[in-house]
């Protein structure tokens, strides 16, 4: 896949912080990035270098094969930010048609509208829209200049469950098309949905770069939560399958590295359980782990 976006040997420093440290990657088409790691692990300092809004301290980046404070590669580069301010007094349709005009070739303003479900505010002034409009509003001018890539930054804060679903879909149609979202949230469960790739960093640096599946099985990923209701006291001392176990109210929790055999010892020993569930390890357990410098 061809490159649209590279990192070489990129440092940030402010003053004497050292805020990046020796970034080495690149962005194809047609992925979706997620970029995760705890607060303060660089990844604001790290999108705003890709959109040529910091300067790096030392390093090279190329956007499109140009620097990204080049006009001519931001063309290309669609984005929201977290925090959505309008100007006052302007209508929500009217900031559609002011940035559809600013790209060479956009997609039409009715398209926006309908994908975003704009169509009740767009005679309202964009600074008196509620946050779950104002964001629909921000994704619809992201994608509005049809991008190569567009940035998220938590995209889906303040939209309700039928609005989030729309997005993630519109997320995954759009790099079917070829296009690249690089996106940040702290909503795990959606990137496990989405993401082709995940960037974790840790004090400025990459500690983990790989597919969702991947970065799980960074994190004990052997391990197995077998949880189960029992209403009669039992022991589970001589079982040979048990890592660690919690139990509150007659609700075991049980982590384990063969469920199977597990399963079997709980059967074979009459254990009298219900509403048995199984769970490998999710993203949110890598996270955890990879947090803490594991």
């Amino acid at each position: 896949m061809a490159q649209i976006l590279k990192f070489n040997k990129v440092f940030k420093n402010y003053g004497n912080t050292s805020v990046i440290r020796d970034l080495n990657f690149s962005i194809s088409r047609g992925e979706i990035i997620a970029l995760l790691g705890v607060n303060g692990a660089g990844k604001t300092t790290t999108i705003k270098m890709m959109l040529g809004q910091e300067i790096p301290t030392s390093g090279t980046i190329e956007l499109f094969d140009k620097n990204p404070q080049d006009p001519e590669a931001r063309i290309s580069v669609g984005m929201t930010p977290q925090n959505i301010e309008f100007p006052e007094g302007i209508l929500a349709l009217e900031i559609l048609q002011f940035i559809h005009a600013h790209y060479p070739n956009p997609f039409s303003v009715l398209e926006m509208i309908q994908k975003f479900e704009l169509t009740s505010f767009l005679k309202t002034k964009a600074s008196k829209l509620s946050g779950g409009q104002k964001r629909r509003l921000a994704l619809a001018l992201a994608f509005i200049g049809n991008p190569s890539i567009v940035f998220l930054d938590e995209p889906t804060t303040g939209l309700d469950v039928e609005s989030r679903k729309t997005l993630l879909n519109i997320i995954r149609d759009y790099s079917k098309q070829g296009k690249t979202i690089f996106l940040t949230t702290h909503y795990l469960e959606e990137i496990e949905q989405i993401a082709t790739r995940i960037i974790f960093l840790q004090n400025g640096q990459i500690k983990a770069d790989g597919s969702v599946n991947e970065i799980k099985n960074l994190a004990n990923s052997s391990e197995t939560n077998v949880t189960f209701y029992s209403q009669f006291p039992i022991s589970l001392d001589h079982f040979k399958f048990i890592e660690s176990i919690e139990h509150e109210n007659n609700y075991f929790i049980i982590k384990t590295t063969n469920p199977d055999a597990l399963i079997y010892e709980l059967v074979e020993n009459k254990v009298p359980f219900r509403n048995l569930q199984i769970t490998r390890e999710n993203l949110e357990s890598a996270f955890i782990h990879l947090s803490k410098g594991n």
